[in-house]
């Protein structure tokens, strides 16, 4: 089965679990047809200055987006860094079908401690 909307492994549309292979709004430029597109991701990865993005799919599920070096867009996927240490070094990646993509926006801005 493939990552482009098949079950993966686990159960899941759109993700592998293989051990070896990566683990688990301002909108991007909207195209014609409406879809986001690998050269529309890797459009707002190159912003100056880079914009901290969340990325949601089709099945609800979302995953953040804090600095350029978290994700690689490729030709269909988007492999996105989860679980960032304190150095914003990714533990696993996640690798996302950019067909389940359904929208791309600014990450939401995080509340401050009342003092």
């Amino acid at each position: 089965m493939n990552s482009l909307g098949a079950r993966g492994r686990n159960g899941e549309s759109g993700f592998t679990s293989n051990p070896l292979s990566p683990l688990e709004s301002n909108r991007c430029r909207i195209y014609p047809d409406g879809m986001i597109t690998a050269e529309s991701l890797r459009d707002r990865i190159r912003e100056h200055p880079f914009r901290p993005f969340r990325v949601t799919l089709s099945g609800g599920r979302y995953f953040d987006v804090p600095n350029h070096d978290v994700a690689l867009v490729k030709k269909n996927t988007i492999e996105i860094g989860i679980n960032l240490n304190a150095r914003s070094w990714a533990q696993k990646y996640i690798e996302c079908a950019i067909l389940h993509i359904t929208s791309v926006e600014d990450m939401p801005e995080k509340k401050k401690k009342a003092a």
